[in-house]
C-alpha cells in the first residue's frame, strides 16, 4: 500500500495538513486578532495583559516600591577590605600546586571506588567484623597524603554507607576514623 504513494504525494499531504492544523489553531484562540489582521485594523496581535499588571502600572508602584531618584549614593569597598573567614597571613595557607591537587583528587577517586568494590566482596563472603577492619585499614594505609585534608571526613562517610548496606554490621563513623593510619 505505501508502495503506492510517491514523495511528492507524501510531502503535499504533510503540508495540507499543516496548514489545517495551524487555520484551526488560530480560529480557535486568535479569532479576534486574526479579524483585525484581515480588516487592516492596529496591531494584528496583542501581548496579554494580567490584572494584577494593569494595577501596577496605574499606581506606579510595584512589588518592590516605586524607584526614589533621591536615593543617597552608595560608595564601594574595595575588595582588599572584604573577609569572608578567619583572618589568615599569606604565610600560614599555603595552596597545593596543581600537582598535588591532581594527585589528591585521582586518590580519592581511586580509593571510593577501592572502597566500593572492597565492600562488594565483604558483603558477598560475609565477613566479620575483624576482617573488615583489618581489610580497610590496610586499604587507608596506602592513602597517607590525604591524610589532613578535608578528603577523610567523606571517605568515612562512604565506607559507613557501603558497609551498612548488610544487616547487622552498624559500622559507626568513629570505628572508621580509627582505621586511618597515624599522621607522623
Amino acid at each position: 500500500m505505501f508502495n503506492d504513494i510517491s514523495w511528492t504525494d507524501f510531502i503535499i499531504f504533510i503540508f495540507l495538513v499543516t496548514v489545517a492544523y495551524y487555520v484551526v489553531i488560530i480560529l480557535l484562540f486568535f479569532r479576534k486578532e486574526f479579524i483585525n489582521l484581515l480588516r487592516g485594523h492596529g496591531r494584528p496581535f496583542r501581548q496579554a495583559e494580567f490584572p494584577q499588571e494593569k494595577e501596577e502600572n496605574n499606581s506606579g508602584d510595584s512589588i518592590m516600591g516605586a524607584v526614589r531618584p533621591d536615593a543617597p549614593n552608595h560608595e564601594s569597598t574595595p575588595s582588599e577590605l572584604l573577609e569572608f573567614g578567619p583572618h589568615q597571613s599569606e604565610d600560614e595557607f599555603e595552596p597545593p600546586t596543581a600537582k598535588q591537587a591532581t594527585l589528591q583528587t585521582g586518590s580519592v577517586a581511586d580509593l571510593a571506588e577501592e572502597i566500593k568494590s572492597l565492600s562488594q566482596i565483604l558483603h558477598d563472603n560475609q565477613s566479620t567484623r575483624e576482617e573488615i577492619a583489618s581489610l580497610f585499614q590496610s586499604l587507608l594505609e596506602r592513602y597517607p597524603h590525604l591524610i589532613g585534608t578535608p578528603a577523610p571526613a567523606s571517605i568515612n562517610e562512604l565506607i559507613v554507607t557501603e558497609l551498612n548496606v548488610a544487616p547487622g554490621l552498624n559500622i559507626t563513623t568513629g570505628e572508621v576514623e580509627n582505621w586511618w593510619p597515624s599522621k607522623e
